[in-house]
């Protein structure tokens, strides 16, 4: 459906993150587009992924505090 442009952990989150383009119908909303399933290929191995709502965000600066 897509196509990942690049991928790595987000130290000030803790997750790992990929940024990607998908297709989607037009009009589809964004919640919609979320509620579905997807995977991410990494060298022939399958890993379930989901949209974000939101950007990540560490308010309280916690991870970046240690």
């Amino acid at each position: 459906v897509g196509l990942t442009t690049s991928a790595g952990l987000g130290p000030r989150t803790g997750k790992m993150l990929a940024f990607a383009a998908i297709t989607c119908p037009a009009g589809q909303r964004l919640d919609e587009i979320g509620a579905q399933s997807f995977q991410v290929d990494v060298a022939g191995k399958l890993y379930q992924a989901r949209v974000l709502q939101t950007p990540p965000y560490d308010p309280t600066h916690k991870r970046m505090r240690g």
